[in-house]
């Protein structure tokens, strides 16, 4: 097949993925661009990326000091237009912070390690794209139907890049392909390598696997059997570019956090979280025994007893921390002179910790570490509360965040401008507050004079408003189906 018609075939299934998904009862904000825009960016390339004119890494200070005004600028945009947005829902916004607590604590305390850094600038740049992250998060949290919003988002990107990948892997191989340090080609679609690829699968596999079950518990009804086609055939495409991306954590991430999935899904509220820590526990639990029980189990996937030269790295790392309770600074003590020792002791390709968490303990010091603890334990209680009032989204939260804390084991999760600590924040933050506040409702009730609830309303707006809201009232408690038009004035009167 040549490029034009495979590219004309992948355009075709595009379009048709968003149309056997669409659901135009549901509204969400337009302001969901936003953290989209942002998503498409942080789960693929840069924009200077995509033109071709990307600066080449600094022989010091990798590829983020001095990155691309263009990716500067966008970001910068989406910025401030996130933070335009949450001023407008800023009584949302202040209901969710409210429980958010460890988060604000954990990213106030990487702001100071701007004081002891060796270099400042380095890491308020840093910590300035984490806020970003933050930022989008919240968007989708204060939405009108953060529930509705998060599906949009995430399906919405992944029928993007997940098809694109395959275009890219299979018939671009100068935009798809790249060459590993032991000269072998690897896929690695529209990220920047094939483990940010794995990555991109077990993210959007895991979305497309919640609305798979979410569409068929439904009862039948009109879309519900082209959803089903749509996350099937999109599941398909999943199984293939995990096959093509051989990335063993993502692969395992992804399978531990589906079976946590599937082990507690349902729809019933108010239900026991005995399950969910069970399913939790058993999770975490596998993904830790070759790790530090028994290392042989790797050869099972393809991969030595070192996972791929990450123990040389995990041993090498701490020689060089000089501040074990502060840290270097945030996401700095992989840079300056540092970085170029590193590299002539490990590799002249080598740009991370391969763990997460040793990476948080490089960077902050013990206290993050402390800090970081904190941010999660909060985060698995407000998800299993989450849990406890919709199980539906609660499953969707607590796999994201089993998935997230597997794939920190042996990569980088947690650094800013990622999408799995994107999705790892919006799995940790509780909205059930910001969610019972209806804007509408908000307004009408102010629209109403205090005489309406008691006499004749002063308005004519307020006479409909106080009809409408007679009228659920009535309908509510005496079950009646309908009330006649004619008895609105009595009632309103009454």
């Amino acid at each position: 097949m040549s490029q034009l018609i495979a590219t004309a075939v992948c355009m075709v299934v595009i379009v048709g993925l968003f149309v056997l998904d669409r659901d135009r009862e549901r509204r969400t904000s337009r302001m969901l661009w936003i953290p989209f825009i942002y998503l498409l960016i942080i789960a693929s390339r840069g924009v200077s990326s995509w033109m071709g004119i990307a600066p080449p890494p600094d022989e010091l200070y990798g590829e983020a000091i001095y990155s691309s005004p263009i990716d500067e600028a966008v970001i910068l945009v989406l910025l401030a237009l996130g933070l335009m947005t949450l001023i407008v829902r800023r009584r949302k916004l202040g209901l969710v912070l409210q429980g958010s607590w460890a988060v604000l604590l954990f990213y106030c305390y990487g702001a100071f390690s701007v004081f002891w850094s060796e270099t400042p600038f380095f890491t308020l740049k840093h910590w300035t794209k984490a806020v970003v992250d933050l930022v989008m998060a919240l968007i989708v949290l204060t939405d009108m139907d953060p529930v509705t919003a998060i599906k949009r988002l995430l399906t919405r990107a992944g029928f993007i890049l997940i098809p694109l990948s395959i275009l890219f892997s299979k018939y671009y191989p100068a935009l798809g392909r790249e060459l590993n340090k032991s000269w072998e080609v690897v896929y690695c679609g529209v990220a920047d390598t094939k483990n940010w690829l794995g990555v991109d699968c077990m993210i959007f596999g895991l979305t497309s696997l919640w609305c798979l079950l979410d569409a068929r518990s439904e009862h039948k009804g009109p879309g519900r059997t082209r959803r089903l086609v749509a996350h099937i055939a999109f599941l398909a495409m999943i199984a293939v570019l995990v096959k093509m991306a051989y990335s063993a954590t993502a692969s395992a991430s992804l399978v531990l956090a589906s079976a946590v999935m599937v082990a507690i899904f349902q729809r019933k509220r108010n239900m026991r979280t005995a399950r969910v820590h069970l399913a939790v526990a058993i999770a975490l639990g596998c993904a830790l025994l070759p790790l530090f029980v028994l290392p042989s189990l790797v050869k099972d996937v393809g991969k030595d007893t070192t996972f791929s030269g990450r123990t040389k790295i995990w041993h090498i790392l701490p020689r060089f921390v000089e501040n074990p309770w502060l840290g270097a600074g945030y996401e700095t003590f992989l840079s300056g002179p540092r970085m170029v020792q590193l590299k002539a002791l490990i590799d002249k390709t080598f740009q991370e910790a391969h763990d997460g968490y040793l990476e948080v303990w490089l960077n902050l010091g013990w206290i993050g570490v402390l800090l970081f603890a904190f941010v999660v334990v909060s985060g698995y209680r407000k998800a299993v509360a989450a849990y406890g009032r919709d199980p539906t989204i609660g499953s969707l939260r607590i796999a994201f965040f089993v998935a997230v804390l597997i794939e920190g084991l042996t990569e980088a999760p947690f650094r800013m401008m990622t999408p799995t600590w994107f999705l790892l924040l919006w799995a940790m933050i509780d909205n059930s507050m910001a969610r019972n506040l209806n804007p509408r409702r908000e307004r009408q009730k102010r629209s109403l004079p205090v005489k309406a609830w008691f006499g004749t309303p002063a308005t004519k707006k307020a006479v409909y408003a106080n009809s409408s809201l007679i009228r659920d009232s009535a309908s509510t408690r005496s079950g009646l189906n309908e009330i006649d038009e004619a008895e609105l004035p009595q009632l309103s009167r009454r």
